[in-house]
């Protein structure tokens, strides 16, 4: 626009007097007061509205480093998704890129890429490294974790854009009350009254900030609403649905009894001394039963599920510990070899009537009846909405991250 300025009032010799220069002058002043409106013909409905191009146009920042850098996730708002371009040296850091949205809110991949699925696909990326895994095995693992993770997320917002849909004002306004009472109990707790300090001593406590906080207390409250009308209000257990839960479980209730035992078998003279040193020595009784010093199963530290029906001498020796977790027995002659038992697990239930749990029973059947009619209405939401022919795109980009961060770059670069 300056340059316009200039080339009207420099390179184009008017006499400032003339009506041609005054005319510019006005032309000049309407585009800027209108802020050049006239040269955006996007009809004013469809501006601002996002498309799936929009979801991965984060702007990258580069960093210089090498592969042994780290990013710490400061808060669940900043996520640090990285990749190594092909040819260069550099790092390129998408802070928290969005990748869709449900109902006007928005999806970022730090809400994907929390700790379960960090722990998870870096378990798998160091499996890759070690040659365990090809980078097309961690693609399709990758891909079923991170679809798993999205399709909750997705579902989840759609069930709280419903809730704000059907919440009536009344509602809206006893809910702000609420959040607002909530907030004020939390300053007084972590701020003694003051708003600053609470939220300072709220963030270094809790590694979020209040306002954050408050934000999911409000989500959780709306959506509670809607639970209580669509889901809760449909469950119901009757004292016939608990007997006969009873009856056809009847193996739950009835008394049960499990022990895991390791044994240590040996027959050679020198290591029966050596065992019994090492044991009085205070030498963990599993590090020798995996060494090979045992005989008996020493892969898996001579484990055994329940007790050994053949060594009737051994199992004299397992009464005496008393089903006490920890202990071991002293060395028993038994079938031409010397033995030890020690008991690592143990479990007993004595067997329960109707009456000792039917309120456990209510409230499985509850449970059982709430996460039928919750799946049904999450489904229901699911398919009315738009969001489906998205899904492909925001998995597909959330991939893309997951490889350029967790892969080494040579194995990110190649193409499925």
């Amino acid at each position: 626009m300056r340059l316009l300025i200039q080339r009207i009032t420099t390179t184009t010799i008017m006499p400032m007097n003339t009506l041609a220069y005054r005319f510019s002058i006005l032309f000049i002043s309407a585009l800027l007061l209108g802020g050049c409106t006239i040269f955006n013909t996007t009809p004013k409905d469809e501006q601002n509205i996002l498309t799936s191009v929009d979801f991965v146009s984060a702007i990258p920042v580069t960093v210089k480093g090498d592969e042994n850098i780290s990013i710490k996730k400061e808060t669940e708002q900043v996520a640090a998704q990285y990749k190594e371009l092909p040819g260069q040296g550099d790092w390129v850091f998408i802070m928290d890129a969005m990748v869709g949205q449900v109902n006007g809110q928005a999806i970022y991949a730090s809400e994907i890429f929390k700790t379960d699925l960090d722990n998870a696909l870096s378990v798998i990326a160091n499996q890759v490294r070690n040659r365990k895994l090809t980078h097309i095995q961690f693609t399709e693992k990758a891909r079923g974790l991170i679809h798993n993770e999205l399709m909750a997320l997705v579902r989840k917002k759609i069930m709280y854009a419903a809730a704000l849909r059907e919440l009536p004002p009344t509602s809206g306004r006893a809910i702000d009350a609420y959040v607002d009472q909530k907030e004020q109990e939390y300053i007084r707790k972590f701020g003694n009254g003051s708003k600053t300090a609470a939220e300072k001593n709220y963030l270094e406590k809790e590694g979020r900030t209040l306002e954050k906080e408050m934000s999911v207390f409000r989500h959780n409250v709306t959506v509670n609403e809607f639970i209580k009308k669509h889901i809760t209000s449909k469950i119901h257990v009757s004292k016939k649905d608990i007997r006969l839960f009873y009856a056809r479980n009847k193996k739950m209730f009835q008394k049960r009894e499990k022990i895991k035992i390791n044994l240590i078998r040996s027959v050679k003279p020198d290591d029966i001394l050596t065992i019994n040193k090492q044991l009085k020595e205070g030498i963990s009784y599993l590090e020798i039963a995996k060494s090979q010093l045992n005989s008996f199963n020493r892969d898996s530290a001579g484990e055994l599920d329940g007790l050994p029906s053949n060594l009737d001498n051994v199992l004299i020796e397992i009464k005496k510990l008393e089903n006490t977790i920890g202990k071991y027995t002293a060395p028993v002659e038994d079938k031409n070899a010397t033995w030890w038992a020690y008991i690592s697990e143990y479990d007993f239930s004595p067997e329960q009537s109707l009456d000792q749990v039917q309120l456990w029973i209510n409230n499985r059947l509850r449970q059982m009846q709430y996460n039928k009619y919750n799946a049904e209405k999450r489904n229901e939401l699911f398919e009315k909405s738009k969001i489906k022919e998205e899904i492909p795109i925001m998995r597909n980009n959330l991939l893309n991250i997951a490889r350029s961060r967790y892969l080494p770059q040579k194995l990110a670069e190649i193409k499925e």
